[in-house]
């Protein structure tokens, strides 16, 4: 696991270390468990028993890994029409536009949209069956 070291006497110095061991025993009193960390960057500066804070650092994505596509959108503005996923999404006149779209993962509540919808689009929640393009719709209090 990657790490970032700041010596005490030199505040302004990030050096890049990694976790090289972790001792599998705890001190209960202190709520801490001893971790030791190696210095990728030798400098003679550096001299035993130095006061040190290390921040533990996510480790690089691999190289390739994408970012998640699409948009996630409830899971209740995803309703079945001719047999297609469909989100009716709100125009600037308060109607309605039915739009297909590709669905992906189920993530809680919520669904993973990966074509047909954009961000920032509104969209209609638990929408009626009798609910068609072209239909004017209020926009719900969000206080309520």
């Amino acid at each position: 696991m990657p790490v970032e070291i700041v010596l005490n006497a030199y505040p302004d110095w990030k050096i890049p270390g990694e976790v090289i061991a972790i001792i599998p025993t705890a001190d209960r009193g202190k709520a801490t468990v001893k971790v030791r960390v190696a210095l990728k960057v030798k400098d003679p500066r550096v001299v035993p028993e130095m006061g040190v804070r290390v921040s533990f650092l996510e480790k690089a994505a691999p190289a390739g890994t994408a970012a998640p596509k699409g948009v996630r959108v409830p899971g209740a503005a995803i309703v079945q029409r001719d047999g297609k996923p469909t989100a009716f999404v709100l125009q600037a006149d308060n109607t309605v536009r039915a739009q297909a779209v590709q669905t992906g993962a189920t993530l809680g509540k919520d669904k993973q949209v990966l074509s047909g919808l954009g961000v920032g689009q509104t969209v209609v929640l638990d929408p009626p069956d009798a609910l068609k393009d072209g239909d004017k719709v209020a926009l719900a209090d969000a206080d309520k």
